[in-house]
């Protein structure tokens, strides 16, 4: 006979610790995919925020024109993806990909610019995916999925 257990709702709180805290972060593996989207051009960024919003919706995806906001969102965060501009004024999208792996390394980046082809070749090897701008809605979808993919994968 199957005993029932007596359920209690609980909160989880998906941010990370601060770093020296002592705690530990876990990623449950039926949490939603989480997406941070970093672009300074504000139409291109808010273009990327509702092609993906419509075409996976199951998803939580972040937007922020700031490199430093976004290393900011990423230390007291958990997300699966990095999708991020090379050219912006604060930080160039190669600076933030290393500063946001050395954070968290289970982190999938991806680049997304008009400018692929001058990616350095030890910033391109820790790439999920680079896609030359503009990418088409198919190109992004399937390079996100490769990526989250990839940052799942990484857990294990």
């Amino acid at each position: 006979m199957a005993r029932v257990l007596p359920v209690h709702s609980a909160s989880f709180d998906r941010s990370r610790p601060a770093r020296g805290s002592g705690q530990h972060r876990i990623r449950l593996p039926w949490t939603a995919p989480r997406v941070l989207i970093v672009d300074d051009t504000l139409m291109v960024l808010y273009a990327l925020k509702r092609v993906l919003e419509v075409s996976r919706p199951e998803w939580i995806i972040a937007a922020t024109p700031s490199p430093k906001a976004a290393l900011d969102r990423i230390r007291n965060e958990h997300f699966s993806v990095l999708l991020t501009d090379l050219e912006m004024p604060e930080m160039n999208g190669e600076e933030l990909v290393e500063a946001s792996l050395a954070v968290d390394p289970h982190l999938a980046c991806v680049v997304h610019s008009g400018r692929v082809a001058t990616i350095k070749p030890e910033v391109r090897s820790k790439l999920s995916d680079a896609l030359q701008k503009p990418a088409t809605a198919k190109e992004l979808g399937e390079a996100l999925d490769r990526a989250v993919q990839r940052s799942e994968r990484s857990w294990f």
